[in-house]
């Protein structure tokens, strides 16, 4: 006698992984069903007269049978019907269509393939494409040519079959901060490798800043045009609003030495003056400036100055003397020579305006001997930064040349495809300004990611699906024959979002419908 603890439960439980194609959702068959149904009847003392195990005959083994089989298709139908209801098990068009139906999704046929194509025109007037133009792809991937044809009699214009998006120049440095290489304007540029320099317009524009040229390369800028590319050590500080054209490299074309007569009453060769110094020169320097920059040399340190005031004045190089002979005296003058005295706008200690040392040292008269003035300052090279070689999104679409409005037909055009140097292409909505020269792109029109230079631009835009157009004669109808059928010689026929079909009857175009439903005749 078998115990209930051995009975192992039935039917099993579902155990439905996901990602299946097919729902295991049938319990169990007939026979498994049948089987269940008669080790039961031990469980009723109603049904122990029944003889299911020992014959056929049995009124209620035929029960169990009808029972068995009922099971079983109610088994049978319900795994049906939960495959109906998922996406992925769906067997039913029907069923498909109810649930992307959920979403709003209405069904189509498998569109033919579409391009946007940028045609070139020649001659000097305005050309319209015929119905049906067709053109060839190159091949791709593992797939030969095809052709696609164009979309409607579309009109373009030699005028319009091109352009290029010009480079703007930068006007500022791309960045604020310390820049040890500065790029120069090479037809102009007379600097040399190891020239102390004088870089005016650093930081905010206002200021000054020596540095020495390190080195010096000739290059190709990203902008594709050709820079001195000078390195700067030390590095140079420029704000990221600072106008390009106003950075100028200087050096001093003349040198001149301090006064060394020590002779009383002649001012000091350094002599401090209010919170800055006036210094005197060892002779008449007229070509120093009021308001230009020189620069103090001590040996290998350097200082730069503005010059804040001029004046020249005689000084004593051979004192006066008396020369007493017997009785007689007799003075001689002092021996005088003229002196250019430069007034600086800062004091010579000033370590802001310190290069090659510590900037700490104290000068003064005692160092007059070795102090010089570099002065005449001369441009030797201006600052020119290359360009930015990428147009980022909503940049100026400058075209060169200057693009010629089509004369003689009303068309303009409306849509634009933007090639960029690395074959990315983009389609942009949107009209030319023709007094300016400049592409407009339509509200809401633009690209999302920078396009790098060199940039072209197509004007003649058209539209055109994958397919040929083929005429054929289907047959002749019979008025007499009901459901007539005409097979196209030539298949499959694409589908696009215009018809792509279109009969003839005895020359009469026959228009689509949806529905013959209520249709005239």
């Amino acid at each position: 006698m078998a115990c209930r603890c051995d009975r192992i439960p039935f039917p099993r439980r579902p155990d439905i992984a996901a990602g299946l194609t097919r729902l295991p959702r049938q319990p169990a068959t007939f026979a498994e069903l049948r089987a269940d149904f008669l080790a039961h009847v031990p469980d009723h003392p109603a049904l122990t007269a029944w003889r299911g195990r020992s014959g056929d005959d049995d009124p209620g083994l035929l029960l169990v049978d009808m029972w068995a089989y009922l099971a079983d298709a109610l088994g049978f139908y319900d795994e049906v019907v939960a495959h109906e209801q998922y996406l992925a098990t769906a067997r039913q068009r029907r069923s498909l269509e109810r649930l992307v139906g959920l979403t709003g999704y209405r069904p189509s046929p498998a569109s033919s393939a579409s391009a946007v194509l940028a045609v070139q025109a020649e001659g000097t007037t305005a050309v319209t494409l015929p119905a049906g133009t067709a053109v060839r792809s190159s091949g791709f991937d593992d797939e030969p040519p095809q052709v696609f044809e164009v979309t409607g009699e579309p009109t373009i214009h030699p005028w319009t079959n091109g352009w290029t998006v010009q480079v703007p120049p930068r006007t500022t440095p791309p960045t604020a901060g310390l820049h040890s290489v500065l790029y120069l304007d090479p037809t102009s540029s007379r600097v040399r490798e190891g020239d102390r320099v004088l870089v005016t317009g650093v930081g905010d524009g206002t200021e000054s800043a020596l540095t020495r040229v390190t080195g010096l390369r000739k290059g190709r800028g990203t902008d594709g045009e050709t820079h001195l590319e000078a390195t700067l050590d030390p590095p140079v500080p420029l704000d990221a609003e600072v106008s390009l054209p106003e950075i100028r490299l200087l050096r001093a074309t003349a040198r001149a030495s301090l006064w060394s007569a020590v002779v009383t009453g002649n001012p000091s060769a350094v002599a401090a003056s209010g919170g800055a110094h006036r210094i005197t020169l060892d002779g008449v320097h007229r070509a120093i400036g009021a308001a230009e920059p020189v620069v103090v040399t001590l040996g290998t340190e350097a200082r730069w100055f503005t010059v804040d005031g001029l004046s020249e004045e005689r000084l004593a190089v051979v004192p006066s003397q008396t020369i007493t002979s017997g009785e007689d005296t007799i003075t001689v003058p002092a021996a005088t020579a003229p002196a250019t005295r430069v007034l600086l706008d800062t004091s010579i200690n000033t370590p802001a305006r310190a290069f090659d040392g510590p900037g700490t040292a104290s000068w003064g008269a005692s160092d007059a001997p070795s102090l010089a003035v570099e002065y005449a300052m001369k441009e030797v090279g201006r600052v020119r930064w290359p360009a930015d070689p990428t147009l980022p999104p909503g940049g100026d679409l400058l075209l060169e040349p200057s693009p010629k409005e089509p004369t003689g037909t009303p068309w303009r055009p409306r849509r634009f495809v933007l090639e960029d140097a690395d074959g990315t292409a983009v389609l942009l909505d949107g009209s030319i300004d023709w007094a300016t020269g400049r592409l407009v792109p339509d509200a809401g029109s633009s690209w999302a990611l920078p396009l790098v230079h060199p940039i072209t631009v197509r004007g003649n835009v058209v539209d055109a699906t994958r397919g040929e157009s083929h005429r054929e004669v289907l047959g002749s109808g019979d008025a007499s024959v009901a459901g007539q059928a005409f097979d196209l010689g030539k298949n499959p026929l694409s589908y696009a979002p215009h018809s792509t079909l279109e009969i003839q009857v005895d020359g009469v175009r026959w228009s689509p419908v949806d529905t013959l439903f209520r249709q005239p005749p």
